[in-house]
């Protein structure tokens, strides 16, 4: 969730971009300008910019990423919700609120 006025949110756009080709067709990465979609952020209670939120197996309830601004940094958060989705799998443990075939 980003603002396009932000100075921060400006700065980590390239590595935003960098970070979501490294992982495309792995991990879905997407941004969500609130000045023209404001009542997207209000479920997940953003307030500041930029707000990065990880949608793992539960899309009901995001986790927030309060990492690095690097690509390598979220490029490994969003493998390490892969990895986590996997195993709840293997074990047998139901997805919140997605389906089976649902990408992190």
């Amino acid at each position: 969730f980003y603002a396009p006025w932000c100075g921060h949110c400006q700065k980590l756009a390239p590595q935003w971009s960098k970070a979501a080709s490294a992982l495309k067709g792995v991990v879905k990465m997407g941004a969500v300008d609130m000045t023209q979609h404001q009542s997207l952020g209000g479920p997940y209670n953003v307030q500041g910019f930029p707000t990065i939120k990880i949608f793992g197996a539960n899309k009901n309830s995001p986790s927030d990423y309060n990492g690095e601004r690097s690509a390598s940094a979220l490029v490994n958060a969003g493998l390490k919700e892969v990895k986590t989705v996997v195993n709840q799998r293997l074990s047998g443990k139901k997805s919140g609120g997605s389906n089976s075939n649902s990408n992190s």
